[in-house]
């Protein structure tokens, strides 16, 4: 009954009432802008996709044509054995930071350093390759250029993957003497 009286209400101030009439097509137009604002975006947003996957496949048409895929293979293949054999190998982190320190006191004592730290930190595991593991070492001591150039010539003619990743040269400008700080990174293959 209410629905009734409610209808026949609307209809007679619809008839009667310029303004409500004035009102209601106001707000019917707002919401028809609304739905054809919308429905235009929506349109632009497949048409700006429809392109990019039209790119792509074009881009994978024109990739896949190329015959020199198997010869990229075929290198890519062999640089991976390459750099995988030049990994360090151990069973366990304990033993990879003994590894590291055993080369590392070698190295040291090869390039004659005398009177230098060497801190060897706790295995890292590597987030894009969790077979691959690092360790680093830092090492500290008074500069010498001789004996830091033979450190480095022994650490990079070395087999096994190792990276100089930082290198810090304190030269005291009051006397002759400076120091040195080295952090380096070997990589080892995870067991």
């Amino acid at each position: 009954m209410e629905i009734r009286s409610a209808l026949s209400t609307f209809r007679h101030e619809w008839r009667h009432n310029t303004r409500f009439r004035l009102g209601g097509w106001t707000v019917l137009l707002i919401i028809m802008t609304y739905a054809i604002l919308m429905i235009h975006d929506y349109d632009k947003s497949l048409r700006t996709l429809s392109c990019d996957i039209a790119k792509r496949l074009r881009r994978l048409q024109m990739i896949s044509l190329e015959k020199e895929w198997v010869q990229r293979v075929e290198t890519a293949k062999a640089v991976n054995v390459q750099m995988e054999s030049r990994l360090w190998q151990a069973d366990s982190r304990g033993l990879a930071q003994a590894a590291v320190q055993l080369w590392l006191d070698k190295v040291l004592k090869d390039s004659q350093m005398a009177d230098v730290r060497l801190r060897v930190e706790p295995v890292i595991d590597i987030q894009e390759n969790k077979h691959v593991w690092q360790v680093p070492a830092t090492i500290e001591g008074p500069f010498d250029k001789k004996k830091l150039h033979n450190l480095l010539k022994l650490i990079e003619t070395n087999s096994f993957l190792v990276s100089v990743e930082q290198l810090d040269i304190v030269k005291q400008t009051d006397t002759r003497s400076g120091s040195f700080s080295m952090i380096v990174k070997a990589f080892f293959r995870a067991s």
